[in-house]
């Protein structure tokens, strides 16, 4: 007998409005500073990938770089990939291989 997997703990980083229209990322920022400065550092990056060929000027530095690569971080599906092992585990699991 299959043991059922329990979806309830899994799918938390994106989640549907009332609608189902739209959908939203789960992230973490504590206080809007925070959201300002990674905010002036998406944009700081994104200008210096505009105007660096042309001007040779630094905008980005290495906290816009590091506020990018954190937000990258909290955007990963941790719950998600949880679950692609468990159920990649199901069905490799004797009884359930197709191949």
């Amino acid at each position: 007998m299959k043991n059922k997997i329990d979806l309830q703990h899994y799918f938390t980083t994106l989640t549907k409005d009332k609608t189902n229209i739209s959908t939203s990322a789960k992230i973490n920022i504590y206080g809007y500073n925070k959201l300002g400065y990674v905010l002036e550092s998406i944009l700081n990056v994104c200008r210096q990938g505009l105007e660096a060929e042309r001007n040779d000027i630094q905008i980005a530095g290495t906290l816009d770089y590091c506020n990018l690569l954190e937000l990258a971080t909290d955007l990963i599906p941790h719950d998600e990939f949880q679950l692609l092992d468990k159920l990649h585990a199901e069905a490799k699991s004797p009884g359930n291989e197709s191949h």
